[in-house]
């Protein structure tokens, strides 16, 4: 990786780079007389400090951004203990006396299960630029190859209506009696010949379904209301859900509802099995519920093929 550490070369930061104090404040006298300031010992010390924090800060924030690095690259190999090496460039890296060791210290610290190595690199930024402009390269090519293989799976309209075709053709010899054995496309007949479909006067209104549901008996309309169990049992869970219809001059739909996982012995074990476990369920949402031994209408949605001959059966 390369490590470009900026910096603005100001002479009024390098009087703290000497690890000897009275250099140091020697030099901070010097700096400070040549932009025009008559400094005491107390401003060269208040200064030298200052400069101090600064670097320091500096170099324990790079730390934090490289460590952030060195875990992501760690945790994408799945390794226990990263090694690797880090090419740094920067005027502050190479001149500082202070800098490249606070720096190396707190990556130490923050990541400790990684071995990482500091090396100077001659033209940081040339090599920087060179290494971003093969990795676009090598992007680019592989965004080509890509295309080119998605383009010979792409259907024109045509080939497109075809398909169609060809679907609804297998749907219907599905459906067919006669030829339901020799389909590719197995179709299962349903007993439920109509349902609500919402163009009621109410619908046409502009108000909510919800508010009213009607079942049609004996060319009667009549709302229905009170408590109805659904089933909603599916590859990997299994819903139960209580849904409360209400009438009157606030009618509502009211619906509780909880999950429950389908264990992968279940799934691959027999029928009775499987709706021993939907009765446990049911059972346990009832007693959730507060309404355990009540007897309710029940609606089940079974996303599964099956062969029914009635409706009730």
């Amino acid at each position: 990786m390369l490590l470009r550490l900026w910096s603005r070369r100001r002479s009024a930061l390098r009087f703290c780079l000497s690890s000897v104090d009275k250099e140091g404040l020697a030099y901070a006298d010097s700096v400070l007389r040549e932009l025009g300031l008559d400094p005491s010992p107390e401003d060269c010390v208040a200064v030298q400090r200052v400069c101090q924090i600064v670097s320091t800060r500096a170099a324990h924030l790079c730390a934090a951004s490289l460590a952030a690095v060195l875990r992501q690259i760690r945790d994408n190999k799945a390794a226990d203990r990263l090694r690797t090496t880090i090419g740094v460039d920067g005027s502050v890296y190479k001149n500082h006396p202070q800098f490249a060791r606070q720096l190396h210290k707190m990556v130490r610290q923050l990541v400790p299960d990684c071995d990482v190595r500091f090396m100077k690199s001659e033209d940081g930024s040339g090599k920087g630029a060179a290494m971003v402009t093969a990795v676009a390269h090598r992007l680019a090519e592989q965004h080509m190859e890509r295309q080119r293989v998605l383009d010979s799976l792409r259907l024109s309209r045509e080939q497109l209506m075809k398909v169609k075709e060809r679907m609804e053709k297998e749907m219907k010899k599905g459906l067919a009696g006669d030829t339901h054995n020799s389909a590719t496309v197995k179709m299962l007949p349903t007993y439920v010949r109509s349902t609500p479909d919402g163009t009621g006067e109410r619908e046409r209104r502009g108000e909510s379904w919800e508010k009213e549901i009607k079942s049609v008996t004996g060319g009667r309309v009549r709302e229905k209301r009170g408590d109805f169990l659904a089933l909603d049992l599916g590859g990997t869970n299994f819903r139960v859900l209580l849904v409360r219809v209400r009438s009157g001059k606030r009618r509502n739909v009211e619906m509780h509802n909880k999950i429950y996982a389908i264990p992968q012995d279940i799934m691959q074990g027999t029928g009775e099995e499987l709706f021993d476990h939907i009765v446990h369920c049911i059972s346990d949402f009832l007693e959730y519920m507060g309404m355990k031994g009540s007897s309710l209408p029940l609606g089940f949605t079974f996303s599964f093929p099956c062969s029914q001959s009635r409706l009730d059966e």
